[in-house]
């Protein structure tokens, strides 16, 4: 999950990563990523196992927003 997310922001333009005093909560607000962010943050803090689907769906909605954005026309 943690890997999924880094690559996730990896792939993002600078301006749309997280900055260093951003919680991922305020980030994720920032940049409009309406992904669930509840499997990665139990998995992280909570020590919880989370199913393969939900860790696929995570993936499949960092991946989507990735897509939106390379539709977006640029600025």
């Amino acid at each position: 999950m943690r890997q999924h997310l880094i690559q996730f922001e990896q792939a993002l333009p600078p301006e749309k990563r997280r900055r260093t005093f951003e919680t991922l909560s305020a980030w994720a607000s920032r940049i409009q990523l309406d992904a669930s962010l509840r499997s990665y943050l139990e998995t992280r803090y909570d020590k919880v196992e989370i199913t393969p689907q939900r860790e696929e769906a995570f993936k499949q909605q960092l991946d989507a927003y990735l897509l939106r954005l390379e539709k977006e026309p640029p600025l």
